[in-house]
């Protein structure tokens, strides 16, 4: 099924927000991830964004998803779920 622009990110945004605040992963004891975040004093920083290809995959060629993830530079990149 091909879904709208408004729709995908509608479904999106709500399965963000179910993530965020009913999902307990085992590792956050109990927690869900936005009370985890909220408590996690680890210090945050702006990334400058003088070129943000710098830090994504995003160039003027194409990739495509393997079995083993994506090529990009002789390095693979794979999702972790």
């Amino acid at each position: 099924m091909l879904l709208s622009f408004e729709d995908f990110t509608a479904r999106l945004l709500a399965w963000t927000r179910r993530w965020d605040t009913e999902h307990c992963p085992a590792p956050l004891r109990g927690k869900t991830p936005l009370p985890a975040w909220r408590d996690d004093s680890t210090p945050l920083w702006d990334v400058p964004a003088v070129d943000p290809r710098t830090v994504t995959l995003e160039d003027v060629g194409t990739r495509t998803p393997t079995t083993r993830g994506i090529r990009f530079r002789r390095r693979g990149y794979v999702g972790h779920g």
